[in-house]
Parts: C-alpha cells; sequence; structure tokens
C-alpha cells in the first residue's frame, strides 16, 4: 500500500512492484568480461582475448612540430603492428583534480602569493586526464566460425568427426587455441608498447589493477 498526500491509501499489485525488477536484468549480462586467464590477459564472453595499457600522454603545447610529428608516425607504425584480427578501443578518463599540494613558507609574502595563486588555480576547475587502451584479440571467434568447420571436415571428415564426438579432444583443441591467441595477443601488445615507450609512458595493466577489477566486477 501507498500513501498519498491527502491521506488516501492506494493499493499497488506485487507484479507492478516487482515488474521493473524483472526487467532490469543483471548488470553482469551487459559486461563481456569472463575470466582472468593470466596476469595480463581477459577472457570475454564473446570468445575474445583482452588487454588493457595505460598509457601518459605528452602536452602537444610544450612539444616542437617536428617532435609532434615524430610521434605519429611512431604511433601509426606501432599501429600496424596489429592485423585484421584484432581491434583497438581507447578510453578516456576525467577526473577531478581536487586540492593542489602545496607547501607552507615563513614568509607571510610569499605564503599569501603562494594562497593566492593556488585558490586561482583551483577556481578553474583543474583536471588530469587517465587514457586507456583496451586491445581486443577477436581472432578466436573468427577461426571458430562454421566455415572453417565445414573446410576442416571436408579435408579431413574422419579426423573431424572424431574430434567433435570427443570432449576431452574439443577441450584440448580449444585450450591449445586459447594459449595460441593468448601469446600472440601478448607478442602484438609488447611489440607495440616497445616502439611507444621513446615517446610516451605505457605500461601494461596487470588483471588485479584498479581499473581491471572495476571492468570485471561489474
Amino acid at each position: 500500500m501507498v500513501s498519498l498526500a491527502n491521506g488516501a491509501t492506494a493499493v499497488v499489485k506485487i507484479s507492478r512492484i516487482l515488474k521493473d525488477y524483472r526487467e532490469s536484468g543483471a548488470l553482469n549480462a551487459i559486461v563481456n568480461i569472463h575470466a582472468a586467464i593470466d596476469d595480463s590477459t581477459f577472457l570475454t564472453k564473446s570468445g575474445d582475448l583482452v588487454t588493457l595499457l595505460k598509457v601518459q600522454g605528452v602536452d602537444a603545447e610544450c612539444l616542437e612540430p617536428l617532435e609532434l610529428d615524430q610521434i605519429v608516425r611512431r604511433f601509426g607504425s606501432a599501429i600496424r603492428t596489429f592485423n585484421e584480427q584484432f581491434r583497438i578501443y581507447q578510453y578516456l578518463v576525467k577526473r577531478d583534480f581536487g586540492s593542489i599540494p602545496h607547501g607552507d613558507c615563513d614568509d607571510s609574502v610569499v605564503r599569501e602569493v603562494i594562497q593566492n595563486r593556488t585558490a586561482y588555480l583551483e577556481s578553474k576547475g583543474l583536471y588530469n586526464l587517465e587514457i586507456y587502451f583496451a586491445i581486443v584479440h577477436e581472432g578466436l571467434r573468427r577461426n571458430s566460425n562454421l566455415g572453417n568447420r565445414l573446410i576442416a571436415f571436408a579435408a579431413s571428415p574422419a579426423a573431424s568427426l572424431r574430434a567433435a564426438l570427443s570432449t576431452e579432444k574439443k577441450i584440448a583443441v580449444l585450450d591449445a587455441d586459447l594459449d595460441r591467441g593468448r601469446q600472440e595477443l601478448a607478442n602484438k601488445v609488447n611489440s607495440f608498447a616497445v616502439q611507444l615507450r621513446d615517446f610516451v609512458k605505457i605500461e601494461v595493466l596487470p588483471t588485479k589493477s584498479e581499473l581491471s577489477d572495476s571492468c570485471a566486477g561489474c
């Protein structure tokens, strides 16, 4: 029952109360992360492998045009490390910088200058930016489609039939494919990071990092 403003009481069916709850569904149903298979790789529900990178960008206003051109060219070269089986997603996280840390000074004039400058900067609403890359390897999903299965069956019907009927063999094949995909993703990501480390700070995030936990725990 629900009390109205005029003092009256309205009766609401339980089915109506539970309707929104049933239709909302579970949050994890819309999060594609399934499990962590090693220290830096996630397996998704759709059969893809994902590695997260954190990048500390450079201040373009402090660089000469030639330096910017070198960074752009190097990034373009690093991107070509990945073939059509990979996708790269970029996430830009903007956070409030909060209070600006500053020291105290015995000189009253200097202390007042510092306080005024700090108050001015904080009034501007300072923030920091964090850049993340999600490198997604879709090769496992593409290699397991029906077309490839039909090709394999045409080439070797007996072997394909035995593999389809044997659970242990199927698990062994999937495990081998997963390990091969994980190694390929790790090699590509390491090559990508090595090419950019001369210009930007880039690191591979472990699956137990704060960002990874927020992705996997949803």
